[in-house]
């Protein structure tokens, strides 16, 4: 599945990192720039790993990132990059390479 899985891993990087970069176009003030370009990279890791990951994973990062704002300090802006990371890096752990 070497093809199949690059394929798969350039259009996450294009979904996930094309989304990310769609909600800082309508609102720079939520996602910052940094937070698209590291959800392109991770965008292609959670798709190899099967496109359930690329949902689960933003689904995961934005729960981590609500967590962080709801449970942090009070300060106006929370990076969504930890909520990413976390949540990618568990998705690409514990599922490992799937079928798509």
């Amino acid at each position: 599945g070497g093809a199949a899985i690059a394929w798969r891993a350039v259009l996450g990087a294009l979904v996930f990192g094309g989304a990310h970069a769609l909600v800082h176009a309508l609102s720079p003030r939520s996602l910052g720039a940094g937070d698209v370009k590291l959800a392109g990279s991770l965008g292609a890791v959670l798709a190899a790993t099967g496109w359930p990951s690329v949902v689960l994973g933003a689904v995961a990062a934005a729960l981590l990132s609500v967590a962080l704002a709801v449970g942090g300090p009070r300060h106006p802006a929370v990076p969504h990059g930890p909520g990413l990371l976390v949540a990618a890096w568990a998705l690409a752990v514990f599922a490992g390479p799937g079928p798509g």
